[in-house]
């Protein structure tokens, strides 16, 4: 259960838009950071926050995570930057899901963006989203 809502969220960060919006807008790829200390900007990081679970079978299962991107715009409309790439990402957080069988099918329940300047010397946004995924058993 846990492993496919995080699968989902690799898939969602795989994303053509969402990957060209920022290519476009910083000049690099994006970093999926998942182990250790790979420090590279632009990047995101999932945090895994919890999950409900119970014995019942076939019942819905929602499972949080945390997911931040850092966003290097260094630009005087850069908070509006951070808004078109919050556009981008909810389309791209609701526009994936997983069929797990004929009816039952694993997707973004609910998403609450929220955007943060770092440091203003550094110039670097982060931008995090509290995803809860619907995952069936």
């Amino acid at each position: 259960m846990y492993l496919e809502a995080y699968e989902l969220l690799l898939e969602i960060l795989q994303d053509q838009e969402l990957n060209d919006f920022i290519f476009a807008e910083t000049g690099k790829h994006l970093a999926i950071i998942d182990a250790g200390a790979q420090i590279t900007i632009p990047a995101v990081k999932i945090t895994f926050e919890g999950g409900e679970t119970s014995y019942a079978d076939n019942t819905a299962h929602e499972v949080r995570y945390t997911v931040n991107f850092a966003l290097p715009f260094w630009s005087a409309d850069a908070l509006r930057k951070n808004h078109e790439f919050l556009d981008v990402a909810m389309r791209a957080f609701f526009g994936y899901e997983q069929r797990t069988n004929p009816i039952h099918v694993n997707r973004v329940q609910s998403v609450n963006p929220s955007i943060t300047e770092q440091n203003e010397e550094s110039e670097v946004w982060i931008v995090t989203f509290n995803v809860t995924v619907l995952v069936f058993s």
